[in-house]
């Protein structure tokens, strides 16, 4: 599971780049905002649909392109950020997103199920996972009621935080319907 955390990741951040994150954070008030290492960890997944998602990928080239150029351009003086950000909220509406905050989330979205449908695993594989690994812990006999105990907590535990990172069914099964359009999209870029 830690590959395909670290792929999602990967490709997240490939889509974002350093100017989407920018101003995505920024969009927010500072009260608002939360520490950059625990943001990522805590997203909701939105409810994909095969129309937002071909919004998502005609869009994509031009926000990575437009995300490149203007991660070039914050080391300039001046405010870059006040444009970039007004650049992006009216390119994005014009691909049917509210606001560029909008598409953020389609994104990581979209980067976590094709992510994991890369690696070819199912959505039940963790499940199967979690029970091979607490059978084999009961049958060990090396291991006292204690150890045992205490071993299947802390697996039951990380399978609860790895199932945050689990895609929805349905955009699992949406992703997995388009991914020759998805790959020439995500994998050319």
């Amino acid at each position: 599971m830690t590959k395909i955390v670290a792929m999602t990741l990967k490709c997240a951040l490939t889509a974002i780049l350093a100017a989407g994150s920018w101003l995505y954070v920024y969009d927010r008030p500072a009260r608002a905002q939360v520490a950059p290492n625990t943001r990522a960890l805590s997203f909701e997944q939105v409810s994909l649909t095969r129309d937002m998602l071909k919004r998502f990928l005609a869009s994509f080239p031009e926000i990575q392109s437009r995300a490149k150029k203007y991660s070039k351009e914050l080391s300039a003086a001046g405010d870059p950020m006040g444009y970039a950000r007004r650049d992006m909220e009216d390119f994005v509406k014009s691909y049917g997103y509210r606001r560029y905050a909008d598409w953020i989330r389609v994104t990581k979205t979209v980067a976590l199920t094709y992510g994991f449908a890369k690696t070819g695993a199912e959505l039940n594989d963790l499940a199967e996972q979690t029970k091979l690994a607490i059978a084999k812990i009961e049958n060990n006999p090396k291991l006292s009621m204690e150890q045992k105990a205490q071993y299947k907590a802390m697996i039951s535990a990380n399978m609860g935080v790895m199932a945050r990172f689990l895609p929805k069914p349905e955009n699992f099964a949406l992703v997995k319907s388009m991914m020759p359009e998805i790959a020439a999209t995500m994998d050319e870029n």
